[in-house]
């Protein structure tokens, strides 16, 4: 079966997370997120940026179904 053809109804997401030390002391949550059935990986240093990851990836994954519905 050709995977692109699937209706994927659930994603998985790995998210690896650390504090990094920045120039004036201060610390920072970082990390990387990954869409397991991709392997598509983003980075980030802002809990809104992981969020926009995610909802873009869902987002983007919903519309490649809906056309391959059509098809």
């Amino acid at each position: 079966m050709n995977t692109t053809s699937l209706d994927i109804r659930s994603h998985l997401f790995t998210v690896q997370v650390h504090r990094e030390k920045q120039d004036n002391g201060q610390h920072e949550w970082c990390g990387k997120v990954q869409h397991v059935h991709s392997g598509e990986a983003f980075y980030f240093s802002e809990w809104t940026t992981l969020v926009a990851a995610v909802v873009n990836k869902l987002t983007e994954a919903e519309s490649d179904t809906q056309e391959n519905r059509k098809s």
